[in-house]
């Protein structure tokens, strides 16, 4: 209908102008959170630049020096207030203090704080929180015992205005703050470098240790009064590279875990030696306060050759003699453990399982018990090392108990074939560490080589002659090998060796050197009726002592020495050929 459709058409035309008036624009309290909230943003971000917080530097690094007693160099230092309310350094140093070298004891390339809030108003400045980029931290211990990471007391709150902290033309004043350096509730350490070692009575500084890339967290840091018990902290080691005195290259952690819990340390790792094998084990120290290293170390080869020598325990250096009446340093556990190893190594030989267990003094160290595995038997060992003498002396007591001796000496091309046998011996040894060690080497043993034989020994030949090695193998069987040795003079010498065989005994005196020379005298005994029946003795000894043994009624001695080495040795029979007796 045109009348009802024209009035419809007016109410929506009357109805437009009241839509467009019903939304309301953005309130101005919103309008006025944003604009405030970009201001504390770009406040944040831009106060750090316009307040100078860079000329306290020189007071905080006294009021540092102050309450940790040793000198402190700060880098420029910026005022932080996101995401936390803090301050960064740029870098950072604190040195040794008195009696050790002009060094760093904890240096880094950025430190990073955060400070708590509330204590701001209390006028109190208490670091909430570290962040050590880079850090390198020298822990080491001088020739009297002291160590220069021990904090001297200082007072738990330090007045900032007996420091001067105050700039009254800046419109900052700080004097009514007090900061608070009593503990640090949490540290991070960011590709830091730890050094352990010692610094020597000449003054020297001298590194057991130098380990790279170590990330971690501390957390509860009492610092005044230092006290470790309150410390809690964990490291991830893998990454770790660790340096030790003559290692050729870092030995890598592959993986491994540090944790420190009220005075307890414990670190779990495996790694990498290189060519020297590997190494995975525990090690822990339980008491932080009495300090004794913890370690239960395994590897599934350790190649002997490829540790440098200079990585072994070196000399200790020379001391000074103490002053007469004084009384002798007491001696004090550092560290105790055992080793263990699958196979171990050395040149052409291989051994294996080793189990030792170590003591290590402050002034000798101690292996006992010490097992080996060694071709078929075992060879136990304990053995001592004096450091407070001069030149540092070591013994050892050691006993090997079935060892198959021709798969020894098969190993070694020099020595293959030369003897076979069962073979057991108890040894007692004494020397001293110096450039050659083997010098000063001396000792007193028993040895014996049981059901074994040796190869032909010809003395049909000429006299200076050497025994052919590629001819037709003669072995010469015998039931028993028997002597006394002595060490002196980097040689074995022997007052008795017996030989007892089927068909006779020797009987030999002299010496083997460490050069493998020999030099020994002796005689063969036959009992003619028994030598003249046994075919082993036309084979074993030479053809003009075959042809004696046959019409021998009696009882043979026959004199010969023996010369050259033991890859090339000479039989050379005496000017008596024989001896009836």
């Amino acid at each position: 209908m045109p009348g009802k459709a024209l009035s419809e058409s007016n109410q929506d035309t009357n109805l437009q102008p009241s839509v467009s008036r019903s939304p309301r624009g953005t309130p101005k309290w919103v309008k006025f959170l944003l604009v405030a909230l970009i201001s504390i943003i770009a406040f944040a971000e831009f106060a750090p630049y316009l307040l100078n917080l860079d000329r306290y530097r020189n007071e905080i690094a006294s009021l540092l020096s102050e309450q940790t007693g040793r000198p402190v160099h700060l880098g420029k230092l910026r005022a932080q207030f996101l995401p936390r309310l803090g301050f960064v350094v740029e870098t950072a140093e604190i040195g040794n203090p008195a009696g050790f070298p002009q060094a760093d004891l904890a240096s880094a390339h950025e430190i990073r704080a955060t400070i708590a809030f509330w204590p701001l108003l209390r006028r109190r400045i208490e670091l909430n929180s570290l962040e050590l980029v880079r850090p390198k931290i020298s822990l080491l211990q001088n020739a009297q015992g002291q160590c220069n990471y021990l904090l001297a007391s200082a007072p738990d709150v330090l007045p900032v205005s007996e420091a001067g902290f105050s700039d009254s033309s800046a419109g900052v004043v700080l004097s009514d703050f007090s900061f608070s350096l009593t503990g640090i509730a949490n540290v991070h350490l960011t590709d830091a470098e730890l050094q352990l070692g010692k610094i020597d009575p000449s003054g020297a500084e001298v590194l057991d240790l130098d380990a790279k890339h170590l990330n971690g967290n501390l957390s509860s840091v009492a610092l005044s009064p230092l006290d470790f018990q309150r410390w809690r902290g964990n490291a991830d080691l893998q990454g770790l590279q660790a340096t030790l005195p003559g290692w050729p290259q870092p030995i890598v952690f592959l993986s491994g875990s540090l944790v420190l819990d009220s005075g307890h340390l414990k670190a779990d790792f495996s790694a990498d030696l290189g060519a020297a094998g590997d190494l995975r084990g525990t090690v822990a120290v339980n008491d932080s306060a009495n300090p004794i290293v913890q370690f239960d170390l395994q590897s599934n080869q350790l190649t002997l050759d490829a540790i440098p020598y200079a990585a072994m325990p070196a000399p200790a250096a020379v001391r000074a003699p103490d002053p007469p009446g004084d009384p002798p340093p007491i001696s004090q556990l550092v560290a105790q453990g055992k080793l263990t190893a699958q196979r171990v190594l050395w040149q052409t030989y291989t051994a294996g399982p080793l189990t030792a267990e170590l003591r290590l003094f402050n002034d000798r160290a101690e292996l006992w018990p010490f097992t080996l595995g060694v071709y078929g038997g075992v060879v136990q060992a304990t053995a001592r090392l004096d450091r407070a003498s001069e030149p540092e002396r070591f013994s050892a007591n050691i006993q090997a108990r079935t060892v198959d001796l021709g798969r020894l000496l098969d190993d070694s091309p020099s020595l293959k074939g030369k003897l076979y046998g069962v073979s057991e011996f108890d040894l007692q040894v004494f020397g001293s560490l110096e450039t050659d060690w083997r010098k000063s080497l001396t000792g007193t043993g028993m040895f014996s080589v049981r059901d074994g034989h040796l190869p032909t020994l010809n003395l049909s030949a000429a006299p200076g002659a050497a025994i052919e090695s590629d001819s037709p193998p003669a072995p010469t069987p015998f039931r028993r090998i028997a002597g006394d040795v002595a060490i002196a003079a980097q040689r074995f010498a022997s007052h008795r060796i017996h030989i007892d065989a089927p068909s006779g005994s020797v009987d030999l005196q002299g010496s083997l050197g460490f050069n493998g020379s020999i030099d020994y005298q002796g005689q063969i005994s036959f009992p003619g009726g028994a030598a003249s029946s046994s075919s082993s003795a036309t084979e074993g000894i030479a053809a003009y002592l075959s042809q004696i043994l046959r019409n021998a009624a009696g009882k043979l001695v026959v004199p010969f020495t023996l010369k050259g080495t033991l890859a090339q040795p000479q039989v050379l029979p005496a000017q008596a050929a024989s001896a009836r007796r």
